[in-house]
């Protein structure tokens, strides 16, 4: 496995996330931060999580745009929605009927 941030060639130069933005600028490297959303992002097929800047006071709300799987409380819907899931030996085949892989029932 290479970890950059063990060696110090890579830990000298980029101290920060500042730093590791600029770094990808100057070599195109594209990255969704920005100054203004200093976030990084963690993604797979059941999760996504955010760390770094407004994120790291848990008095603060997120903002409404960094929701991408899901949705703002605020912004839900009111009305419940319901939802059935059929196992045939323990694995999930349908959803409201219809037959699905399992992971198309998570998208």
């Amino acid at each position: 496995a290479i970890v950059p941030w063990r060696e110090p060639e890579f830990f000298n130069k980029i101290k920060g996330r500042k730093e590791a933005m600029d770094f990808a600028a100057e070599h195109n490297i594209p990255v969704k931060a920005t100054s203004d959303q200093p976030w990084s992002s963690d993604e797979n097929l059941m999760h996504i999580s955010f760390e770094a800047g407004i994120l790291e006071d848990p008095a603060k709300k997120p903002p409404r745009d960094m929701f991408e799987l899901s949705t703002s409380p605020e912004d839900a819907p009111d009305e419940k929605e319901v939802i059935e899931i059929e196992f045939e030996k323990g694995e999930a085949v349908k959803l409201n009927g219809k037959a699905l892989k399992p992971v198309d029932m998570l998208s």
